[in-house]
């Protein structure tokens, strides 16, 4: 039986991406022989902004179901395209079948650890921390918590509360808009609370729109209304962050095979 794997393009090579008789990829780069890849063969593509794709290569992709992440240089992921076959099947569905199998629970815990160790290296990039001031979330959001002590001249937990209260209703309004479904979005399972999760995986956005925020202007009016203030500023932003961690949840969900 046939194994369908990922193919990945990544930064530093300049790809091509042609359809070779309809069926078959056609994978260049300046200096390399040709490669060529059945679309039957491949599960999902992992293609660096700066890859050329062919319109006629995308959408062969697309009408075989085969989902396309575009990441950046940094191996971040920035986007997805999914084909309607994979669109047959909503977040929804993929969550509620997910969440029988016996082997969610480990799903669930490294798809997390995996989001938390991508948001803390975001972070550190962000601060110019080194991995000396350690690689997991908590310990980022320890570092970035004296860097705000250290700017602000104050402790910063009490604008990071505000910022945390204001998000809830947001990250709650995101899980309806893309699951749609309340049932699964708090307590479907023992310990899965979705808006809860995603309020607590962007500690690190939180921490980012309290870091660039001016000193001068922290402290000058209570922290729920400059939280309030922030999230009008940057509303668009957490939203987008909190839909590209579900669009990431709903990736996995498509390439996991328990």
């Amino acid at each position: 039986m046939m194994t369908a794997r990922p193919l990945y393009l990544m930064a530093g090579v300049r790809w091509s991406v042609r359809l070779d008789a309809d069926i078959v990829l056609r994978i260049e780069a300046p200096g390399r022989a040709a490669s060529f890849y059945p679309l039957p063969r491949l599960s999902r593509i992992h293609s660096d902004t700066q890859v050329n794709w062919a319109t006629e290569a995308m959408l062969a992709c697309l009408s075989a179901g085969i989902p396309i992440v575009f990441t950046d240089r940094h191996g971040q992921t920035l986007g997805w395209c999914f084909g309607p076959r994979r669109r047959e099947t909503t977040l929804a569905e993929l969550l509620r079948e997910a969440t029988r199998s016996p082997q969610w629970d480990l799903f669930w815990q490294s798809w997390l650890r995996q989001i938390r160790l991508r948001e803390a290296k975001r972070l550190r990039r962000l601060l110019g921390l080194t991995n000396k001031a350690g690689i997991e979330l908590w310990q980022t959001h320890i570092a970035a918590c004296n860097i705000l002590y250290q700017r602000w001249g104050k402790p910063p937990k009490p604008w990071i509360r505000a910022m945390q209260t204001t998000i809830r209703p947001l990250a709650a309004r995101v899980c309806a808009d893309l699951i749609g479904d309340p049932e699964l979005l708090c307590y479907h399972k023992p310990g899965l609370n979705l808006p809860q999760t995603l309020s607590d995986l962007l500690i690190a956005r939180i921490d980012e729109a309290l870091y660039l925020e001016p000193p001068l202007l922290v402290g000058g009016e209570p922290a729920s209304l400059m939280a309030a203030r922030l999230l009008e500023q940057s509303g668009a932003h957490f939203y987008r962050a909190c839909a590209q961690l579900l669009g990431d949840l709903e990736h996995q969900l498509r390439c996991w095979q328990p």
